[in-house]
């Protein structure tokens, strides 16, 4: 019964994420420069207990840690839903925050491809690689 409990709040993250990202999608194709934190804070308060504050908060070898021990239900898929969405948040957002978000990020992606042993992820790899080119410019 517990587990049942905890697949249904795990798959509810995942469709939370996936919210998530189909408005940030939707925020790119507005005619203005950038992605506004604002506005990711607005749609992280809206999904989940947490924003983008929170997230740069947290000292990037900490991320996965606090985001298992606070969020349950956020699983390996999960994390790796959030770790696409930093990465195509650090894209978009100026340049301020654009380092912190890819370190994040990169923690995650970095996390999940030690942690996944039994599946190389050409992808998985291809995001390390990326984020770390962008961390170093």
């Amino acid at each position: 019964m517990q587990q049942d409990y905890l697949v249904r709040q795990a798959e509810q993250m995942g469709q939370a994420l996936a919210l998530i990202l189909s408005k940030l999608l939707g925020l790119k194709n507005q005619p203005k420069e950038g992605i506004d934190v604002s506005e990711v804070n607005h749609i992280f308060d809206e999904t989940l207990d947490f924003n983008m504050d929170d997230l740069l908060a947290v000292p990037k070898e900490n991320l996965v840690e606090f985001l298992q021990t606070n969020k349950e239900e956020m699983n390996d898929n999960n994390l790796e839903a959030l770790a696409n969405i930093l990465a195509f948040l650090a894209k978009e957002t100026d340049l301020n925050i654009r380092k912190q978000l890819c370190e994040r990020s990169l923690a995650v992606f970095e996390y999940l491809d030690v942690s996944d042993r039994k599946t190389y992820s050409f992808y998985r790899r291809m995001m390390i690689e990326e984020l770390k080119s962008l961390i170093n410019v």
